[in-house]
């Protein structure tokens, strides 16, 4: 059975590691993939299922134990009728937990579980924000791609422009080799470009767990921030991780009880069965007997040992708010952060328009013209491209910067950003 669930579970990886996307891939089918097939997703998922079952389980009395036995039987010329103590003895004792004790557990285990499913969301949550990060450099590396691809072949005709007016002798032989440098110059970043692009998609592919091809879309999302940042604060004390911490603490509260649970006596009840054979001297059958005890335990001895324990439990709860409280504060200060990067980012691609992107493009040109009818020199027509591909870039990743602390922003309120 088992050696068949492996293989199913082999079998089920290489599909998902060969399943290949609808391209172009948008944002929000990339992070329903990489949801669905996280690993620590179902494995805290199982742990949840498991914990369930041991709150149910926390309910029940010990195993009933059964005594059977043969007692008072005379060493000496004796028989089962000899003496008239002699009897097989049949009993059952049970065992009854000290007051307390299993509500206390099932608390513990119904706040382990609580803890654990604010842990998917979290996890969840936490892989919703590499996947959007990833997604949005795959779609930034692409079109740096482009960009850079069209600049290579610009650089590519001043090289042809350049060598065409030093063969009439309007030109220097110094302009060719300048054109060719930086040609060079543009296919070195050309490559390594590339490569960051190579890597971004690697990146993104991990994440969905596939090898397979795929190209992200050509839509960016169209994210902004309705609420304002006060409200979002608030929204912190409801974070999964918040949450998960606040479980914990209520698991050593609930440990407390338990410990205290152990003030109450242990109690068991014994009820027993004896068989006799034989009979009394006027000549009846003996009777069987029936015996029925209580007993208990005396807790008072272990007050010391208690103690400590209680104590142990109550620091571990001050331990886990005070861990709630570090980590509010933290988000706290990440989400200041965050607003002060997007509100920064806004007006920065506020000062890069369109206009002013049409005017740069139009000046390289101009002065490539220039540069033709030997007003300008080559390296004027040179700077002018460079600056092209510098101010493309810039709106590229300003706007994929812009948009990766907006997923920021929603990873620290869970949603509530919009």
């Amino acid at each position: 059975m088992s050696g068949r669930f492996i293989t199913l579970s082999i079998a089920s990886l290489m599909y998902i590691s060969t399943l290949a996307f609808e391209s172009p891939l948008s944002l929000s089918t990339a992070e329903s993939i990489a949801i669905t097939n996280d690993p620590k997703v179902k494995a805290i998922n199982a742990e949840v299922s498991a914990i369930r079952e041991l709150v149910e389980a926390s309910t029940d009395l010990p195993d009933t134990q059964v005594r059977l036995g043969l007692l008072n039987f005379p060493f000496e010329e004796g028989s089962f009728s000899t003496e008239a103590m002699t009897q097989f003895a049949f009993g059952v004792r049970q065992m009854i937990p000290p007051r307390g004790q299993r509500s206390a557990m099932q608390e513990i285990y119904r706040a382990h579980a609580l803890e654990k499913e604010h842990l998917i969301k979290a996890r969840q949550n936490d892989v919703k924000l590499a996947v959007r990060e990833a997604w949005l450099e795959a779609y930034y590396q692409d079109h740096a791609v482009d960009h850079l691809q069209e600049t290579y072949e610009h650089f590519e005709d001043l090289v042809s422009i350049s060598q065409s007016l030093y063969s009439v002798g309007t030109h220097k032989q110094e302009d060719v080799l300048l054109a060719q440098v930086n040609l060079l110059r543009m296919d070195d970043r050309l490559l390594q470009t590339r490569q960051q692009q190579e890597e971004a998609y690697a990146k993104l592919g991990y994440l969905l767990n596939t090898k397979a091809n795929f190209q992200v879309g050509e839509e960016l999302p169209n994210w902004a921030i309705e609420t304002p940042i006060e409200e979002l604060k608030v929204q912190l004390l409801n974070h999964s991780e918040t949450l998960a911490v606040f479980s914990r603490s209520t698991q050593y509260e609930a440990n407390m009880d338990l410990v205290s649970s152990s003030k109450n006596p242990t109690w068991a009840i014994d009820l027993g069965y004896g068989l006799r054979d034989g009979s009394t001297n006027t000549v009846k059958p003996r009777s069987d007997v029936i015996s029925l005890s209580i007993s208990f335990s005396l807790p008072i001895l272990r007050n010391e040992g208690r103690n400590h324990r209680l104590q142990s439990a109550s620091l571990l709860r001050s331990a886990a708010l005070e861990d709630r409280t570090l980590l509010l504060r933290d988000m706290e200060y990440q989400l200041d952060v965050a607003f002060s990067r997007w509100n920064t980012l806004s007006e920065r691609l506020g000062l890069y328009t369109e206009h002013i992107n049409q005017q740069i493009r139009e000046l390289a040109k101009a002065t490539l013209t220039s540069y033709q009818n030997k007003t300008t020199e080559l390296t004027e027509a040179i700077a002018r491209y460079i600056e092209e591909i510098e101010h493309l870039l810039a709106i590229q990743k300003l706007q994929v910067d812009r948009l990766k602390t907006w997923a920021k922003i929603d990873w620290l309120t869970e949603g509530k950003a919009q």
